[in-house]
């Protein structure tokens, strides 16, 4: 057995991989890295070096370990920002593991000149195909009002010249900020700017004369966040008017097995990204807490969709079953599905909940979509495709279409106008994903592929003498339908096994998901008084799903751009 390696063997590999990421070398000719040559040819131990790290930089030697040190963002760095990079790895052997640099934005990606007019208004080709595109691939949310939001088009053409999803960086990285801040404390966009790192060095860069607008990029950004909260979906409140009867304990079981099987599917050796997965749960029952919500009420900005999904449905005390028997529905509507019950000791144990996710999606690929994909079709899905999962864990009702009172999970397409990403020569727009969950999730009968949306008269008459409960029943269930309170989803946008964006929803309502949420975010959304909700928290069990999820649920560029810029 080979010896273990030493502290500075190991602070070597990890700066030869911070100097890989910036495409600089690192070895001289004997095959020596830069700090392992510095510690011999200063003589130090392990106590010598660490004493460099505890003096002032200006008597520090550890400035001296390259003169060339690799920048970031093609700024020089001080002989501070060269300790604190050796610090890391110094202290951590796993530093720039699998990481990438953060994402650089420049004077140059703002620039936009003018390139003529339109109605009297100065505009810019890059912005005007970057609304065609949207207008395009994201016909639920590009409405009028976002094609004349000069902030969001301006910010979603940045992204696109950087060719990252850069308006959803910001937007989630206000959404983690701002949860870090607490339930009871407020940030607003405009607060949280003025404090973020990356959006005061965007108020270093003057602004372009061209773009439709004389704002500089700080202004423009602050609107743009704002924006994407009203526009494209509501941010989720942190008081919220309803609680979910259910375990609480369970509901992480489930979110584990789910994180874990999408990152299966994405590291399968055919190349199955991209793709996206919106995993449901249905729960049979949440009742209202507005008057606990209201004592701490949680409002941030002056959105005025806040409290309310997109479909402007508020939580009112009287509870019902906005799901309806989902199979009956798939299947009126076209929607290949499988289903199948869940054994109680699979949804008590995590990881065979994992294994059954698997099983139960080779069967709906193998039972259900062999019929509709033939070939190399159905050889790369899920590649370029969306489907869904709900897990229900309603009461056993014939009128349900549940059979058993045991949990049942079904594996199934959307329609087809918001089942497969756009394969153009532009490739997908990053906001896709949500315009196709706003779209549908599961369709009602009669929905005929969103056709119906179309028709006003059609839809108002569908409604017409109908209760609550039977007017939700004639609408499709959408990431920003509140279904009472009574739903979860969580919207996996996987671009490659490394790079998973993931979405939770609650009450139509959204936040960036990342695994500690079990424990920091969800307990406010549940009943504190079923069963062991008080407790799980700060229980072993929760505490060992978020280390389960935490190797699995990587983002490597956003995690660079957040551990570079997001609030400590």
């Amino acid at each position: 057995m080979s010896s273990p390696k030493s502290r500075t063997q190991l602070a070597d590999e990890a700066l030869a991989r911070y100097y890989k990421q910036h495409n600089r070398p690192y070895l001289d000719n004997d095959g020596n890295g830069k700090f392992q040559n510095w510690v011999e040819d200063n003589g130090f131990d392990t106590d010598g070096i660490e004493e460099e790290f505890n003096v002032d930089a200006d008597e520090s030697t550890l400035g001296d370990v390259d003169n060339d040190f690799p920048c970031v963002k093609g700024k020089e760095l001080s002989t501070e920002d060269i300790i604190a990079i050796l610090k890391r790895c110094w202290t951590d052997p796993n530093a720039f593991t699998n990481e990438v640099p953060p994402l650089q934005v420049t004077a140059d990606h703002w620039n936009f000149p003018d390139h003529g007019k339109k109605n009297g208004q100065a505009i810019n080709k890059d912005i005007e195909e970057t609304k065609e595109i949207y207008k395009d691939q994201c016909p639920t949310i590009f409405d009028q009002g976002m094609e004349t939001d000069q902030a969001i088009m301006k910010l979603l053409a940045v992204g696109r010249r950087l060719n990252e999803p850069y308006l959803c960086f910001l937007a989630d990285m206000y959404s983690r900020d701002r949860l870090k801040a607490g339930p009871d404390e407020t940030l607003t966009t405009t607060d949280w700017a003025l404090k973020n790192k990356h959006c005061l060095e965007l108020k270093t860069i003057k602004p372009s004369s061209g773009g439709g607008s004389g704002k500089g990029p700080f202004t423009q950004t602050v609107s743009a966040v704002g924006s994407f909260f009203h526009r494209i979906v509501p941010k989720l409140m942190l008081n919220p008017q309803s609680e979910i009867v259910d375990s609480l304990e369970a509901t992480a079981k489930y979110i584990a097995a789910s994180v874990d099987f999408v990152c299966t599917i994405a590291k399968q050796p055919q190349l199955t990204c991209p793709f996206q997965v919106d995993t449901c749960i249905a729960f049979n029952k949440a009742q209202d807490c507005s008057k606990m919500a209201m004592q701490g009420i949680d409002d941030d900005d002056d959105d005025e969709d806040d409290g309310k999904g997109n479909d402007g449905d508020t939580f009112s005390s009287e509870f019902y079953d906005c799901f309806g028997n989902v199979k009956d529905r798939l299947n009126k509507e076209g929607c290949k599905n499988y289903a199948t019950e869940i054994n109680n000791d699979v949804s008590k144990d995590s990881v065979r909940g994992a294994r059954m996710f698997m099983d139960t999606y080779g069967k709906f690929k193998a039972q259900a979509l062999s019929t509709k994909y033939k070939g190399k079709a159905y050889n790369d899905y899920p590649r370029k495709h969306r489907f869904c999962s709900l897990i229900d864990r309603r009461d056993k009702d014939s009128k349900k279409g549940k059979s058993t009172s045991n949990d049942e999970i079904i594996f199934f397409e959307p329609p087809e106008n918001c089942n497969k990403i756009p394969d153009e020569e532009d490739g997908h727009m990053p906001l896709w994903f949500f315009d196709s969950s706003r779209t549908c999730i599961i369709p009602n009968e009669g929905y005929e592929n969103g056709k119906h949306l179309k028709d006003i008269d059609k839809m108002a008459s569908s409604k017409s003498g109908k209760n609550n409960e039977e007017k939700a029943l004639s609408e499709p269930i959408t990431s920003s339908t509140p279904c009472k309170g009574a739903i979860m989803v969580l919207s996996f946008h996987v671009e490659a096994d490394n790079l998973i964006r993931c979405y939770m929803y609650l009450n139509g309502q959204i936040s960036r998901f990342m695994p500690d949420d079990i424990i920091k975010v969800l307990p406010r959304f549940f009943d504190k008084k079923f069963g062991n909700n008080a407790k799980f928290p700060k229980s072993k069990i929760a505490q060992e799903l978020v280390e389960r999820m935490k190797p699995q649920l990587r983002d490597i560029k956003f995690e660079a751009f957040y551990s570079e810029y997001g609030s400590k």
